[in-house]
């Protein structure tokens, strides 16, 4: 089964996050209930997203940036269409 989210998008947008929020990658990984290696691999897009994973992912961006989010995701899945 194909990754929801892709590597290139995951390892922008979660370090991205991450820089913005001022948290180091262990305190991102405690606010999303994985370990730090796990978060780590996230990031460097060596490891998949789970559903958990993302759902506590998308409880730290504001109202608009799950949007912003969300819309990369249709892109990304309309251009695999093609």
């Amino acid at each position: 089964m194909k990754n929801l989210v892709s590597e290139k998008t995951r390892r922008k947008l979660f370090k991205t996050v991450r820089k913005s929020l001022g948290l180091t990658q262990a305190a991102m990984s405690e606010k999303l209930h994985i370990s730090e290696r796990a978060y780590s691999d996230l990031e460097r897009g060596r490891r998949g997203l789970s559903a958990a994973t993302l759902l506590y992912f998308l409880m730290l961006l504001s109202e608009e940036g799950r949007v912003q989010f969300l819309r990369e995701i249709e892109h990304e899945l309309e251009d695999d269409e093609k």
